[in-house]
């Protein structure tokens, strides 16, 4: 799914299948699966996570082995912190007595109140069990707009120097990542005990779409609507989006984020 469906980011694609896979295929890992995926809005955070979800589940984030919770919604008050620690303790603990691999997955990371994500690094950690169960098998997703300027400028950096996008090494940019995840002021990771502690498995950085994944992106959608469309629509779609730099207009401001609406008023306004 993440080859055919997924454009413009091979970081994700090399990095995600093999640690998923290597992660399932052991009988016994040493610790919890954590994917720290970072992004501006619309590189495909929350889509990856879904497609995740659909490979380990047959109802896919609808799954009752999967977990979310979108720290606008569930978290937004801090001063209610306490709270919300045992709600995640509890939802943690619930969801691994009925499956060992149940799914977990942390969205607006950057909303979070600080300090509350930190509720789950014992389960993170090398314990064998905890109060009787075991997590180590259980996979969790912390997705976050923080450490987007960051990948951005980077990527960008790279193509000012006329350098192949896919050159761009995970290696490169997750120490980038981490220390911006971890001094960004008011973050959900801001000084958090699971970078210090080392438990996050990979920070996976989402890179700025350029104009021609988007219109892979806008394809992909008029097929999901039952559509082929030709070069000319895709064209006029692709257009009604916002790009950066103003000079070159080369990355798509929004991601692929407002595709489906845009679609969708198209094929609306043919009527």
């Amino acid at each position: 799914d993440l080859t055919q469906d997924l454009h413009g980011q091979h970081l994700v694609i090399k990095s995600v299948v093999s640690m998923l896979k290597g992660h399932m295929y052991t009988d016994n890992p040493s610790k919890a699966l954590v994917f720290s995926f970072h992004g501006w809005s619309g590189s495909g955070k929350n889509f990856v996570s879904e497609i995740i979800a659909r490979n380990l589940f047959f109802d896919g984030r609808k799954s009752r082995n999967v977990k979310l919770f979108v720290a606008s919604h569930h978290f937004p008050h801090a001063s209610e912190i306490h709270q919300y620690e045992d709600m995640i303790r509890e939802s943690v603990r619930i969801q691994v007595s009925q499956c060992k691999r149940a799914l977990f997955i942390f969205d607006e990371m950057d909303k979070m109140p600080v300090g509350l994500i930190d509720t789950i690094k014992p389960y993170l950690d090398h314990h064998h069990e905890i109060d009787g169960l075991d997590y180590r098998k259980a996979i969790f997703i912390l997705l976050s707009n923080t450490g987007g300027k960051v990948i951005n400028e980077l990527t960008y950096d790279h193509w000012m120097a006329s350098h192949d996008r896919e050159k761009i090494t995970l290696h490169s940019v997750q120490m980038a990542i981490s220390k911006s995840a971890f001094n960004e002021v008011k973050g959900g990771l801001w000084h958090g005990r699971l970078i210090e502690s080392n438990l996050i498995t990979a920070f996976i950085p989402f890179l700025p779409l350029e104009r021609h994944h988007v219109k892979l992106c806008i394809r992909d959608e008029f097929r999901r609507k039952g559509r082929e469309a030709d070069e000319k629509v895709i064209n006029l779609v692709a257009d009604e989006l916002h790009y950066w730099p103003e000079t070159v207009q080369l990355y798509s401001m929004s991601g692929c984020k407002r595709i489906s609406e845009r679609v969708g008023i198209y094929m609306h306004d043919e009527l």
